[in-house]
Order: C-alpha cells, then sequence, then structure tokens
C-alpha cells in the first residue's frame, strides 16, 4: 500500500530527502489512522548510495505494522530521462527477504 507524499525535493546536488505520511493502515491491533506515521527517506552519493529511513509515530499511543520496502534502480541515461525517451535495458530480479 502506497504512503503520500507530504514533500520531497533535493538538499545538494548529491542529496535528496522524501517525507511521506501513512493513509489509513489495517494492522493486527486494527486501522492505524492516516497521517499518524511519518515516514522520511534520505539519500546521499557522497563515495556511494548510502540512505537512512526513519519512522515517526505521531499518535498518542504504541502501534505495530509491518513495513515492507520494494526498492529498484536503473542506470539510465540523463538524457533520455531529460527527453522522456528511456529505453528499458536489462532484466528485474526480485528477492524477497525477511528478517
Amino acid at each position: 500500500m502506497p504512503w503520500d507524499t507530504s514533500n520531497s525535493g533535493s538538499l545538494t546536488g548529491a542529496t535528496g530527502r522524501a517525507y511521506l505520511t501513512n493513509p489509513d493502515l489495517p494492522s493486527e491491533g486494527g486501522v492505524i489512522p492516516a497521517q499518524s506515521l511519518g515516514l522520511i527517506f534520505s539519500r546521499h552519493l557522497y563515495g556511494g548510495m548510502h540512505e537512512d529511513i526513519d519512522i515517526t509515530n505521531h499518535s498518542a499511543g504504541t502501534v505495530r505494522f509491518e513495513l515492507a520496502l520494494a526498492i529498484n534502480g536503473d542506470f539510465a541515461d540523463l538524457f533520455e530521462v531529460k527527453g522522456g525517451t528511456v529505453t528499458k535495458r536489462g532484466t528485474n530480479c526480485h528477492r524477497l527477504a525477511s528478517g
């Protein structure tokens, strides 16, 4: 279930941040109301890619839920992206990990 984007953007040429909030989320303890949780993705590209994921509970009580992340990437040519004509190359491989 996708989360709602509150705000996102580049902080510098090599860093970015996205702020998201939850929709109504079904959980073992009942429905977690929309906008009770904040999810922040912070990424920087110094010497490789590094990403932090922060979750904040803005509700008055404890919540439990399952968070699944689908992570994908490509190596699209910058000029294709800017021109809106990205050619898909290679194949996608999917692996499910739990822990």
